[in-house]
């Protein structure tokens, strides 16, 4: 049977005339995502982004190579659309994001403000998985015009207020998710008659600058077309304001593969994991075309406790975070560190990259806090 795309495919292998994604520095009045091309790009007639057929597949997690066919993948924008060419950003050693400065987060202060009228000290249940991880998102694409109507999820991502889902830019680069499933431990059952609801997307916004070419800047918002009631099964988790999260008792999730081309989860997985130092985790990521600037500080790597465990296929755009019980608001809260961005090899102990919260909270901020 023909594989369904995912934003795995073809990343790196961007036609003449590249697609970007820019997103807006605040958010626009208008428009949901606005494609552009690279400055000084051929004026020729290129082929399009999206084919009936892709051959020589490459994927951000793992170098292995896929040749064969595929599906027509679901296009961002029509292949008669032309993009509008602009400038990049100039690259040199510096980091990509503005490290914040504010002292008193206002996404700290509303994230309080949601777990203390929303939660409990008993309300994290770790012996119910179901209720363990209640900011966990999956992004979706509703493949009724393709299938029977089935929903082909792509990514994971986690709510952090009432209307907006933190996420990765990749998961909007090759693929046009159009629903989030909150409330899910196994995405297979479906929301009726469970914890779980869908929520169509209203608007997505890129990082201004992201570019498919490198992994730096991956972070994207998605805004809802409404408002989420929180409960005990759906809550947002905070954004971690504390620049050094080492020590902390961190772990990913996700529904994503067991192994590069494996099978996918329908249910919720968890894998505990540790930081691994800037300098030694560029000994495992030297400086390429994809990582032009190496490991910088708007970066966080991090490596699995045991072999075998990973984020893999499935898994961009999830959270790395830790679980801690807050007195002041007798609450237990979950801390968002990173964005699943960037892994070498699934089921190692190779550690994955991350794009770091911390580094992006004026921009997360101005758009879903204001």
């Amino acid at each position: 049977t023909d594989k369904r795309p995912t934003p795995w495919d073809n990343i790196f292998n961007i036609p003449t005339e590249e697609i970007i994604i820019k997103g807006p520095t605040s958010a626009p009045e208008s428009s949901s995502v606005t494609t552009s091309a690279s400055s000084g790009a051929s004026t020729e007639k290129s082929p399009p982004l999206c084919v009936n057929y892709i051959e020589d597949i490459n994927v951000r997690f793992g170098d292995e190579t896929t040749p064969g066919s595929r599906r027509k993948p679901l296009c961002l924008n029509p292949v008669d659309t032309k993009p509008i060419p602009v400038d990049e950003d100039d690259g040199d050693d510096e980091d990509y994001a503005d490290i914040p400065v504010k002292k008193d987060r206002l996404s700290t202060m509303k994230c309080k403000e949601f777990s203390q009228n929303y939660t409990s000290a008993d309300d994290v249940n770790k012996e119910n998985p179901q209720r363990e991880y209640p900011h966990i998102a999956a992004i979706g694409v509703d493949e009724s015009d393709y299938t029977d109507g089935s929903i082909f999820f792509t990514c994971a991502g986690v709510l952090i207020s009432e209307r907006f889902v933190l996420t990765s830019a990749l998961c909007f680069t090759t693929n046009s998710p159009d629903l989030v499933r909150l409330g899910a431990f196994d995405i297979s059952a479906g929301p009726d008659g469970g914890s779980a609801f869908d929520f169509n997307i209203e608007k997505v916004f890129i990082h201004p600058k992201y570019t498919s070419k490198s992994i730096y800047n991956d972070i994207a918002l998605i805004k809802l077309d409404e408002d989420v009631i929180f409960g005990r099964d759906i809550r947002p988790a905070c954004l971690n304001d504390e620049a050094d999260s080492n020590g902390m008792g961190l772990a990913t999730t996700g529904w994503g593969h067991t192994k590069f081309g494996g099978n996918e989860y329908n249910t919720l997985q968890k894998v505990p994991l540790t930081i691994v130092k800037r300098k030694e985790c560029a000994k495992q990521y030297p400086r390429d075309s994809n990582i032009p600037n190496g490991i910088t500080k708007s970066l966080v790597c991090a490596e699995s406790n045991s072999i075998g465990k990973s984020p893999c296929q499935g898994d961009q755009g999830g959270p790395l975070a830790f679980f801690t019980y807050d007195p002041s608001i007798s609450a237990n809260i979950y801390y968002i560190v990173g964005i699943t961005a960037h892994g070498k090899e699934c089921g190692t102990k190779i550690p994955a990259i991350y794009t770091r919260v911390y580094s992006y909270l004026d921009w997360i901020e101005e758009i879903a806090f204001n």
